[in-house]
């Protein structure tokens, strides 16, 4: 065998540097954290090691044997291999980054998760302890608690994708709201950027949007203009009094929205980043009455409610509700405790139509 240069191994080691840098992300991500027992490190160190022992036993026995045979299109490939190798690896070292900054986010979020210290009591409630239940000593702790994780959740929102959705409901609820002007800079909350937050309404009369029944009316009183918040900043329905016309014309605003204002989920469902609701002492929520058809329709996103003796009314269907990333359901007095308790603890295997707060 005749005498070996440096070009003859130049490819090669080219190979062998593309092969490290596209593997080393996934070796970076098993580096000692706590995310990975000990036990797991030292076998997936231990598999760095051989491995790379292995590259270059391959390489060296590859270089003796068919080196003489390299020509310069062989260089030209392997350096091709090695730019695309430069490349994944820097896509792949901003998604780990990415992951493990999510991860540390989750663990130290921005706000303060602990319950506030006049909290009477907080517990895992839910048939599956799946919610966190906080009782408050009064009304007034209850509106504050509120207004603060409201706050909390669209901060998060806006310091994630640059925006907040907001979804509310009328009755004593929005009247709550009136502790959102101190989620602003030196407030009690979490300062919010408010000119990057849009409100819809989980429910709303079919009224003029003058009217004082009109929950948009009654936002801006209470909130809405403290904060300057812009009318672009609001959807609001078109004021008539025909139910069925404006549940088509909200549904139909609320899809024109960008994602980026209001995200879809993979089924193009509305995902409002926070949502409110009230809960009556009969279990309703919205306007979704217990007993009635518009309980467990999922054909549309907003439905229309027609009541003896009162103007008809919009409201979000349930598969748009229980699609928010945070629902927030407040309840005071005995009566309305009673039924979140009911809601909670007992399953009428309805799928809510007997208690629509239950689905």
């Amino acid at each position: 065998m005749g005498s070996l240069t440096l070009m003859d191994f130049l490819p090669a080691w080219v190979t062998l540097i593309a092969a490290v840098l596209f593997l080393e992300p996934f070796l970076f991500a098993a580096a000692p954290s706590k995310f990975h027992s000990t036990s797991e490190v030292q076998s997936r160190l231990s598999f760095r090691t051989s491995g790379a022992a292995a590259c270059q036993s391959g390489v060296q026995v590859a270089s003796s044997r068919f080196g003489r045979y390299w020509d310069s299109g062989a260089m030209a490939a392997s350096c091709m291999v090695l730019a695309t190798a430069l490349a994944i690896r820097s896509r792949m070292i901003v998604r780990i980054t990415m992951r493990i900054k999510a991860k540390e986010r989750m663990e130290k979020p921005d706000f303060d998760p602990r319950p506030p210290e006049n909290t009477w009591r907080c517990v895992d409630a839910g048939i599956f302890g799946d919610h966190d239940v906080c009782e408050m000593a009064d009304a007034e702790a209850v509106a504050d608690l509120a207004c603060r994780r409201v706050a909390d959740a669209l901060s998060e929102a806006i310091r994630w994708r640059g925006s907040a959705s907001l979804a509310l409901p009328g009755g004593s609820v929005m009247s709550m709201m009136s502790n959102l002007t101190d989620a602003v800079h030196g407030g009690k909350f979490a300062s919010v950027d408010w000119s990057k937050v849009h409100i819809a309404y989980v429910n709303h009369k079919c009224v003029s949007i003058d009217d004082d029944r009109a929950n948009h009316r009654k936002a801006l009183s209470i909130f809405g203009n403290m904060l300057a918040m812009g009318s672009e900043q609001f959807v609001v329905p078109d004021g008539s009094s025909d139910g069925r016309a404006e549940a088509a014309a909200y549904q139909k605003k609320l899809l024109a929205l960008s994602s980026d204002i209001l995200p879809k989920d993979a089924d193009g469902i509305p995902q409002f980043d926070v949502l409110l609701l009230g809960v009556g002492a009969d279990g309703h929520i919205g306007s979704l009455y217990p007993g009635r058809s518009e309980v467990i329709r999922t054909d549309s996103y907003v439905l229309h409610v027609e009541q003896e003796g009162k103007p008809p009314s919009i409201t979000l269907s349930l598969p748009v509700i229980n699609r928010a990333k945070e629902v927030i359901v407040v309840a005071t007095g005995e009566e309305k405790a009673k039924a979140l308790r009911a809601a909670l603890m007992e399953d009428a295997r309805d799928s809510g139509k007997s208690c629509p707060a239950q689905a």
